[in-house]
C-alpha cells in the first residue's frame, strides 16, 4: 500500500530530525529535509505550487517554521520586531503547507520551552546541528559535543529566550487549529525523548508513526542497529554539560521555571 503524502512539522529542537532519518531508514521511504520556501511568491499559489513540487519526488517532507520567517526566509535571524511585524504572513504561509489537500501531518511539540530555545540557539552560535549526512553511527552525539566544546557559546539573549517562552506556544497552537481537514498525529518530545523513555519505548512510539502514516516496515526493520543509534538516549545532543557553559543559563533557567509556575496555576500552560 502507497502512504499518502505526509509532513514532520514543528519549531526547531522538537525531534523532527531524529523521525526524519529514521523514516528515510525503510525501503521505499524518500524523505526531503528542510525544503527551502524564500524563493517563491508568498501566496497560496506559490506554496502550494512547492509542495505539489516536492511530493512528485519525495513520499514527505520535514518542515521546520520559525517566528524568524524561516524557511521562508533563508536563516533563523530576526529582531523581535520583524517577528512581531511579519508575524501574521509566517502564521499564512505555513497554514496553506500544512493544509495541503490529504497530507498526513506529524505536528510535533516541546513542553519544556526553555531547553528548545536554548537547544536552537546553541545551534545558531555554533552552526553545529548534530545532522551532518546521511551516515549514521553511535558515536554521533558524543562527536557532536566534541565538536560544540571547541566554540565559544555566547550568552543568551534574555529578551530573545523570554519572547519566545510566551509567543512561540501560541504561535504552535494556532497552526495546530489551522489544520482543517488533514489527519494530523500530536506527538509531545518529552513523551517520545524524556530522559526516562528507554530505546525500546521510543522504538514502540515510532511504530506508532509508522501506523498513522500507513506504512509498513519489513520484518526485522525495528530492530535495526541504525534505529537504535537513532532513537537510544545517548543520541540526544544538547545537555546541561553544554547549557552550563553559557553563563546566563542558570539565569534564565530559574526565570523560565518561575514562568512556568505562575502558567500552571493561571491555567495557561
Amino acid at each position: 500500500m502507497t502512504p499518502s503524502p505526509f509532513i514532520i512539522v514543528s519549531a526547531p529542537r522538537c525531534g523532527s530530525t531524529a523521525f526524519y532519518r529514521a523514516l528515510n531508514l525503510l525501503p521505499g521511504i524518500r524523505i526531503d529535509y528542510e525544503p527551502a520556501f524564500d524563493d517563491i511568491a508568498f501566496d497560496e499559489t506559490g506554496v502550494t505550487s512547492r509542495v505539489q513540487e516536492l511530493l512528485t519526488g519525495y513520499c514527505g517532507f520535514k518542515h521546520v517554521f520559525d517566528p524568524t520567517g524561516f524557511p521562508f526566509r533563508p536563516d533563523h535571524q530576526a529582531t523581535i520586531s520583524e517577528m512581531e511585524q511579519h508575524r501574521s504572513l509566517w502564521i499564512r504561509l505555513n497554514a496553506i503547507i500544512l493544509n495541503y489537500p490529504r497530507l498526513r501531518v506529524i505536528f510535533l511539540r516541546r513542553r519544556n520551552g526553555f531547553q528548545r530555545i536554548v537547544s536552537d540557539l546553541v545551534g545558531r552560535a555554533t552552526n553545529l546541528w548534530g545532522h551532518t549526512g546521511c551516515s549514521i553511527s553511535a558515536t554521533e552525539a558524543a562527536n557532536y559535543k566534541d565538536a560544540v566544546s571547541q566554540v565559544p557559546l555566547p550568552p543568551l539573549d534574555e529578551d530573545l529566550v523570554m519572547w519566545y517562552l510566551e509567543h512561540l506556544p501560541r504561535i504552535e497552537e494556532e497552526l495546530r487549529n489551522s489544520i482543517t481537514t488533514n489527519a494530523v498525529l500530536d506527538l509531545w518530545y518529552e513523551d517520545l525523548f524524556g530522559p526516562t523513555i528507554g530505546t525500546a519505548s521510543r522504538i514502540v512510539r515510532f511504530q506508532q508513526v509508522l501506523q498513522f502514516l500507513q506504512i509498513e516496515a519489513p520484518e526485522g526493520q525495528l530492530q535495526s542497529p541504525e534505529l537504535s543509534y537513532i532513537l537510544q538516549p545517548s543520541a540526544k545532543l544538547n545537555d546541561e554539560s553544554i547549557f552550563s557553559r553559557i553563563t546566563n543559563y542558570r539565569e534564565l533557567s530559574n526565570k523560565a521555571a518561575v514562568l512556568y509556575r505562575i502558567a500552571a496555576k493561571t491555567g495557561l500552560c
